[in-house]
């Protein structure tokens, strides 16, 4: 049986604009590891009235960490998608 603390974890990222080498965590987009988005899937953030598009780049496992990086870009015009 596994403990709480064994839990996967799927945390969105975004490209740093700023410049700095490392991603930018979308936390409010965290989600259950039981349908982690493929490269290519579009998910959606919830902010404001409208959702907000984004395309999965990659994809990153780190199994010390416990965790899946996810890495989006925003896009302007969606197809369907089983995250909507």
């Amino acid at each position: 049986m596994r403990r709480a603390a064994d839990t996967l974890h799927v945390v969105f990222f975004v490209p740093n604009p700023g410049g700095e080498e490392h991603p930018q965590p979308m936390r409010d987009m965290d989600m259950e590891p039981t349908n982690i988005p493929s490269v290519g899937d579009y998910v959606y953030s919830p902010q404001g009235d409208l959702p907000v598009a984004y395309r999965v780049k990659s994809r990153h496992f780190d199994p010390a960490g416990k965790r899946v990086g996810v890495v989006v870009e925003r896009v302007q015009e969606v197809e369907d998608s089983p995250f909507l």
